[in-house]
């Protein structure tokens, strides 16, 4: 269990950690580190809180249910009808904004290899969405181990980047400040946080021991936070501001060629692809099996009449479709994404607690402390962001 608990930590760092990592700087360097973080802390609070309710929503719900089946509890079958698209929608955008990334470094590292090089890159993405597949037919404790491997190459990779860029910060690039306009980090961010809807696999994963899985989220959401401000703090002291990399268009790549500009080394570059190729494969690949659990629980699959293999090819038959007209561009989804992101883990939680505490009294078990003042106040607070995502 312990192995499982360790295992379950990773998948939450990773399930957050994704090409965020690399366009948080490009967004943070315009505001400085002290808004970033305070900000950054600010929304860390409130997505570990609401992931913390779907743990306590989620134990009023038979084991092997997921999203829809808890929804359709609290709130009634016919409501599964309106969110389960909504869900489905969200899913697939997240999945195209990465396979998008992945297409803008895939297009470098393809035309780098001599090999790869006289085959049409969508090709090689339906090959990697195949490998991903592949991996997610052998359900959880595969996705677990595999996540594992991509953990140990990006912590390599991230220990070689800090070996070459720790000594040579400027320190007086971290005290610039600007919060005029700091709010357009929300979008980020608030995508960068959330892991939420794995929340009920990762529950079935562990047996049911809501206890364990609370330990899991607050280790891995706050081993999280530290990494994208540790990383954060470290971008923003060697790229000056007035550099301007905000201004331009925020894709990973501009972090990528700063640095390599700025260091005037290859080999740092290479590494920062590999990291951000390992960063957004990883994501695919818990994004993949998400889709795949939602599928089933909306169509009511079952385990055993019902192959997984048919699961999984309903799941990704639009995104093999979509491969070949896929954008260039993978922050042109995530203010759409971050809407996505309040309304499904901040806002529904919420609603979903209160309904279920306070109406239906369906409360036993683990509890997330507060009372009705708290969740009106993370509600509110959860309409504000819907607000400033809209501007």
């Amino acid at each position: 269990m312990r192995s499982r608990q360790i295992g379950i930590t990773l998948i939450i760092i990773k399930a957050s950690i994704g090409a965020g990592v690399l366009i948080f700087p490009t967004i943070s360097t315009a505001f400085g580190f002290l808004p970033t973080m305070l900000l950054c802390i600010a929304v860390w609070a409130i997505m570990t809180y609401t992931a913390l309710l779907l743990v306590e929503i989620s134990q009023w719900s038979p084991t092997n249910s997921h999203f829809i089946s808890i929804l359709a509890s609290i709130w009634g079958r016919h409501s599964q009808w309106l969110t389960w698209p909504l869900l489905l929608a969200f899913l697939y955008a997240q999945m195209i904004a990465y396979l998008s990334a992945l297409g803008v470094l895939g297009q470098i590292l393809t035309n780098q290899s001599k090999i790869l090089y006289e085959l049409p890159f969508s090709w090689i993405l339906l090959g990697i969405l195949l490998l991903i597949a592949l991996v997610v037919f052998f359900r959880t404790r595969a996705v677990d181990y595999v996540n594992r491997l991509f953990i140990l190459g990006l912590i390599i990779c991230l220990i070689l980047t800090i070996y070459k860029f720790f000594p040579i910060m400027d320190w007086q690039y971290l005290l610039n400040t600007n919060v005029d306009g700091m709010w357009l980090m929300l979008p980020v961010m608030v995508t960068s946080l959330t892991f939420h809807i794995i929340i009920p696999g990762l529950r079935n994963y562990l047996n049911d021991d809501v206890v364990a899985l609370r330990r899991c989220i607050v280790w891995g959401t706050t081993i999280t936070l530290g990494i994208y401000l540790f990383w954060d703090m470290i971008m923003l002291g060697i790229i000056p501001a007035e550099n301007g990399i905000a201004a331009n268009s925020p894709t990973a790549l501009i972090v990528v060629n700063t640095l390599h500009y700025l260091i005037d080394q290859t080999w740092i570059s290479h590494i920062t692809y590999v990291f951000g190729l390992l960063s957004i494969l990883s994501s695919l690949l818990i994004l993949c099996w998400t889709l795949c659990e939602v599928v089933s629980d909306g169509l009511r699959f079952n385990r055993i009449k019902h192959p997984y293999i048919v699961v999984i090819m309903l799941a990704l038959l639009p995104l093999f479709l979509y491969v070949i007209i896929f954008a260039n561009d993978p922050t042109m989804a995530l203010n759409y994404l971050a809407i996505f992101n309040i309304l499904l883990y901040v806002v529904l939680p919420i609603s979903l607690v209160w309904r279920g505490r306070y109406i239906r009294h369906l409360a036993f078990g683990y509890q997330v402390r507060g009372d009705k003042t708290l969740l009106i106040m993370a509600f509110l607070l959860g309409l504000m962001l819907l607000w400033i995502n809209s501007l």
